[in-house]
Parts: structure tokens; C-alpha cells; sequence
């Protein structure tokens, strides 16, 4: 029990460290000036999640989805819309109902972003074993997975 105690602790500061560099401003700064655009971290997550999304969200389906109120991911969404970066669709049942789809601007900046961070990973996993980044991406995809089924209470 010892042992994995302490692997758990490793495993923590490790991870730890890998969140602090990921939310860190010069993280943030340094992938945006190499994308070369100029987007705040809240504005691209929710063009992310427009992009990947199956059908146009509404406010509410995208505060749910980032788990934060209405109002404030109103006031990105309106952001967004003024610097044409998403497009709201009136739901024609109801006008007080709108549906937000992302512009091929935003699918530029989105694209950027990606290839941006593929680069710098692939910057650093270029000298890996191709087997060692084998599990690499099958160990954190089955890390999310619990993550994600121990959030929901599997």
C-alpha cells in the first residue's frame, strides 16, 4: 500500500505541474503569439465547444457544458458574435431563442490554435519511441475516461 501511495503522490505533483504550465499566462501568451491572433482563453474554449459540437448551442447549452452561470458566457458569446466570430441563428419558434454556429473566421483561429499546440507537442514527442507515444496518448485517454466516468459516479 505504501508503494502506491507514494506513486500517487508523484503522480499528483506531476500532474499538478502539468495543469500549472497548461493555465499559466505564458503558456497562454506564448501559444497565442505563435498562432499569431489575439483571442482570451474563455473565447476560444467556447468556439471550441461550438466547433465540436454536433448542432448550433444556445447560451445555456454551452454554460452548462463549461459548468458556469448564463450571463457570463452571454457576455463572451456577445463578444464573439461583434467580432464576427460567431453567428446567431433566431430560433423561429421563438425570437427570444437564439442558437450560436462558428464563422469560418473562428474555424481559422480554432485551426491555428490546434496546429500550434500539435507543434509544440510534437516538438517535444519527436524524439520519443513511437511506441512510448503509443501509450502515452492510450494512458491519458483512459485517464480522462475515468475522470469523466468517476465525475458522473460510475
Amino acid at each position: 500500500m505504501d508503494s502506491v501511495k507514494k506513486e500517487i503522490e508523484v503522480f499528483d505533483d506531476a500532474l499538478s505541474k502539468l495543469f500549472y504550465y497548461l493555465k499559466s499566462h505564458q503558456t497562454w501568451k506564448s501559444i497565442t503569439d505563435k498562432a499569431n491572433i489575439e483571442i482570451d482563453r474563455t473565447s476560444l474554449t467556447i468556439l471550441h465547444i461550438i466547433s465540436k459540437s454536433k448542432k448550433s448551442l444556445r447560451v445555456n447549452d454551452i454554460a452548462r457544458i463549461l459548468e458556469i452561470e448564463a450571463p457570463s458566457v452571454s457576455r463572451n458569446v456577445k463578444k464573439l458574435e461583434d467580432s464576427k466570430l460567431v453567428k446567431r441563428i433566431v430560433n423561429e419558434d421563438d425570437k427570444r431563442s437564439a442558437y450560436f454556429i462558428i464563422t469560418k473566421k473562428a474555424e481559422e483561429i480554432d485551426k491555428k490554435m490546434r496546429l500550434c499546440r500539435q507543434n509544440i507537442s510534437m516538438n517535444i514527442l519527436n524524439n520519443w519511441k513511437p511506441q512510448d507515444r503509443a501509450k502515452l496518448v492510450d494512458l491519458l485517454n483512459t485517464f480522462v475516461q475515468e475522470l469523466t466516468n468517476n465525475q458522473k459516479g460510475k
